[in-house]
């Protein structure tokens, strides 16, 4: 089947032939795509953090080392992305990326078996070494498909089907795909008890590789204009109340990266990646240095998914109506909470529900501030390389934060030294 056949919103069926806006359907694909990235995000790979230093026989550091170097590689490619997309819309690349992605996420469950190979074939005496290679390797394929493909272009092909209820499909997108992203720590977790931790990242990739990719074919589609549809579904007029949805004309990424807000936002956002990340892929360690079972960790998702969704469903009905920097303001000041939590939470009880309500706070305003900004302050030409080029600073935030944490607990033995930190470069 050609590339052009598949690109053709009529196939398998029309949007427009559907009795209600397709747009939320879109919204649900979306989601889907979303939640699909999982393994490649940090808050999927946590729960196996453990597993894979044991299996693999690699240090904390040297696990975080690749992690980092692997992530950061893959930023690199990132600003593709977002001009593929431009360029050949949604469909082509989420089906190749999704598909790649999975071959990933097998790899990573069999690297041992690939690094006794290469020792064999090429005569290398440390093994180990080729095994940090491998996954450093794993986890580049992690930046480019799992943070960038699968986050990048759903979220570019959802705000494309809306204008002036942009903020409420958003707000509705991050209540679903939250969900299923707070879900699956504790999915994954009693899923790795019932099995091999390597059996279950073959089913993920099984998940990925055939159904995702089957269900995007059938679903995903560019924009309305293209399928004879408009955003919205219909025509809204602009009320005088609320801020401009989109700029008198749309700016490139050159234009973007000249302008102030667009640092001031995608700055805060990285520091939210920082934060988050580092107590994530580090969780049990870190609840085991204060004291505390690791299953309260776990029992952190589902309170902070009911904040989350608070903060995510009323700063988006909020967003069509106020200026972006005040969602920002209620961000930051989430941070602050979710900070002090970790710093303090060996200490006093109320730290652990610190970090509930700061993680809360964090992602629902990131979910608007990700998805939202960008096509009100810059427009929708080039919104895949603008949102493409910010998501690259991001995923550097993603990367560092648990390299920063580890190597606080290599030389001081806490991870309370890095919390400090963040909370005053933050």
């Amino acid at each position: 089947m050609k590339l052009k056949s598949i690109h053709t919103s009529a196939l398998p069926f029309s949007p427009a032939a559907i009795p209600f806006f397709y747009g939320w359907v879109i919204i649900l694909a979306t989601m889907m795509g979303l939640i699909m990235s999982t393994p490649g995000q940090t808050i999927g790979i946590m729960v196996f953090t453990e597993d894979i230093l044991q299996s693999y026989q690699i240090t904390r550091d040297e696990f975080s080392m690749a992690y980092m170097l692997g992530t950061i590689l893959g930023v690199f490619f990132l600003k593709y992305i977002g001009r593929i997309y431009d360029q050949y819309g949604a469909r082509i690349p989420i089906i190749i990326g999704a598909f790649i992605f999975s071959f990933f996420i097998y790899w990573f469950a069999t690297l041992d078996q690939s690094a006794e190979w290469i020792a064999r074939v090429f005569h290398i005496a440390s093994k180990g070494k080729i095994v940090l290679a491998l996954i450093t390797i794993c986890f580049l394929g992690f930046s480019v498909l799992g943070q960038g493909v699968m986050i990048i272009v759903p979220r570019a092909m959802a705000m494309k089907w809306f204008d002036k209820r942009r903020g409420l499909a958003n707000g509705v997108l991050g209540i679903l795909a939250s969900l299923g992203f707070f879900l699956s720590p504790y999915l994954l977790r009693h899923l790795k008890l019932e099995m091999d931790w390597r059996e279950l990242w073959k089913i993920l990739s099984y998940a990925v590789g055939i159904g995702f990719t089957l269900f995007a074919f059938i679903f995903y589609r560019n924009e309305p204009q293209s399928c004879g549809l408009i955003p919205d579904g219909k025509e809204i007029p602009q009320k005088s109340n609320r801020p401009p949805s989109l700029p008198a004309v749309d700016k490139t990424l050159a234009e973007a990266i000249r302008s102030y807000s667009f640092w001031v936002f995608t700055m805060a956002l990285v520091m939210n990646a920082v934060i988050v990340n580092a107590l994530l892929l580090h969780m049990e360690s870190v609840f085991i240095s204060c004291g505390i079972p690791v299953e309260r960790g776990f029992h952190l998702f589902l309170p902070i998914w009911f904040f989350s969704i608070l903060f995510l469903f009323g700063g988006s009905w909020l967003s069509d109506y106020i200026r972006l920097k005040y969602i920002l303001m209620i961000n930051l000041i989430g941070m602050i909470i979710y900070t002090l939590g970790i710093i303090f939470l060996a200490d006093i009880s109320a730290a652990y529900y610190m970090l509930i309500v700061g993680h809360g706070i964090i992602s629902g305003t990131f979910n608007i501030l990700v998805a939202v900004t960008w096509p009100r302050f810059f427009g929708l030409k080039h919104l895949g390389a603008i949102s493409g080029f910010s998501l690259a600073f991001i995923i550097i935030g993603n990367a560092f934060g648990p390299f920063l944490f580890a190597r606080s607990q290599h030389f001081f033995g806490s991870y309370q030294p890095a919390a400090i930190a963040c909370l005053i470069v933050g």
